[in-house]
């Protein structure tokens, strides 16, 4: 009988566990604090659903983490600030890694309406129609400011 009991509580705790466990993955989930990586087609596709969004293209793939900021195409000082934005608004922003795609120019004139091949690049969009954009790194006092024109816009 002692056995029975014994199994039931450490049964019991594993479950409670296992489900605070499933609590903090879900809330991680819905609630970003760093870029979420998307292809190049999936930004057309949100292009073409007149989605409005935020988007950093740049050389490498985005951090996966909160304090990675070692990628070559934005300084840690606009990768802190951007993801302290995606952490306190709990808004996305969307990353596509251009390395490894010799063609990126053409995504960046067809789809984003840029003639710059300079990296990285911000784009503010508007039902599928880029709003703004900023070539290069963007500083912490100006990209608040397009935000906030960004979302006094939608």
């Amino acid at each position: 009988m002692n056995k029975i009991k014994q199994i039931g509580k450490e049964l019991g705790i594993f479950l409670l566990v296992a489900v605070i466990a499933l609590v903090l993955g879900t809330y991680r989930q819905l609630n970003p604090t760093t870029y979420k990586t998307v292809t190049e087609s999936k930004v057309e596709s949100m292009m073409n659903k007149d989605k409005d969004f935020i988007l950093v293209v740049g050389e490498d793939e985005a951090p996966d983490d909160e304090d990675a900021t070692d990628y070559t195409s934005a300084t840690s000082e606009q990768n802190l600030y951007i993801e302290d934005y995606i952490d306190e608004h709990h808004q996305k922003v969307y990353y596509v890694g251009v390395s490894g795609n010799d063609d990126y120019a053409a995504f960046l004139k067809d789809v984003m309406g840029s003639d710059s091949t300079e990296l990285p690049q911000t784009f503010f969009v508007i039902d599928g129609e880029v709003y703004r954009s900023r070539e290069g790194t963007v500083k912490s006092y100006e990209f608040s400011k397009i935000v906030s024109d960004w979302k006094d816009k939608k």
